[in-house]
């Protein structure tokens, strides 16, 4: 009988259970925002693009961070429908962002995408009719992908790739290094800008193995004629370190934490 079934559910499942059922009503009732957390170029220390992270306020439990709801998300497949809230709010705010820019003045905004949903036999189609009606030029925009996520697919993932990139739309490897994939994929990836997991970032200043791995990362990425962008730059001696290794970019508090669209708007228009 369900008595049994229910006794015997971890906690943890439960949570899930009730985390998935939440989202479906977050996306109902409007729980959810996008802040923006701006990516700056090392040499120069301006702002040339952020990263799109979505905020979700619960009525009862107040802020859940992405790492805890995303994962449970794309388990149960609602992934796709909440990605799709995002992408239609993004590129309602690019355009507004435009506008008051007079002009789209940054070299990208970059949006996660979920390789469950970047799978989906239209996604091509329904992004682009997206990118149409809110009047988007696909050079604005980043696409954010896993690197543990592509390794899933990695053929379908390239076709997808190429075709968006035929558009304009440029791509990032999000993770990069964290996962188990070998160098030769790089090859075959037709991507702009790897980033290196703020794991990696994190200690660098104080971890020769990690500093290792950062530095190694870098010459990857001048190698295959990447950008490299590292996360989770907290301190000025992290970022001494990542100037000095010649990084391209970087995000993280040190600069600036995630903040709201508003924020972010009057934050360029300084």
């Amino acid at each position: 009988s369900s008595q049994f079934y229910e006794k015997s559910m971890s906690s943890s499942s439960k949570e899930e259970l009730m985390i998935e059922n939440d989202i479906h009503k977050a996306l109902k009732n409007n729980e959810l925002s996008l802040h923006y957390q701006p990516q700056l170029d090392i040499k120069t220390r301006k702002i040339i693009g952020a990263e799109i992270l979505v905020r979700w306020k619960h009525p009862t439990k107040g802020y859940i961070g992405p790492a805890k709801f995303i994962p449970i998300a794309e388990e149960s497949g609602i992934i796709i429908k909440l990605e799709e809230w995002i992408f239609d709010r993004a590129l309602q705010e690019i355009k507004v962002l435009s506008e008051q820019m007079h002009g789209f003045m940054l070299d990208h905004i970059a949006i996660n995408l979920s390789t469950i949903h970047f799978l989906q036999p239209h996604f091509v189609e329904k992004f682009m009719l997206l990118v149409k009606k809110y009047q988007i030029k696909p050079e604005w925009i980043n696409l954010e992908l896993t690197e543990s996520g592509v390794m899933r697919n990695v053929e379908d993932a390239v076709q997808k790739i190429k075709e968006l990139k035929a558009f304009g739309f440029s791509f990032s490897i999000d993770d990069f290094g964290t996962g188990y994939s070998s160098l030769s994929y790089l090859k075959e990836l037709p991507v702009d800008i790897i980033k290196i997991d703020q794991s990696f970032i994190i200690n660098m200043h104080k971890d020769q193995g990690d500093a290792t791995i950062v530095e190694t990362v870098v010459a990857i990425g001048q190698k295959f004629k990447l950008k490299v962008l590292a996360e989770g730059v907290e301190n000025s001696d992290v970022l001494k370190h990542l100037t000095y290794m010649k990084c391209d970019y970087y995000q993280g508090h040190y600069a600036h934490k995630p903040m709201p669209f508003d924020d972010f708007v009057a934050l360029i228009k300084t």
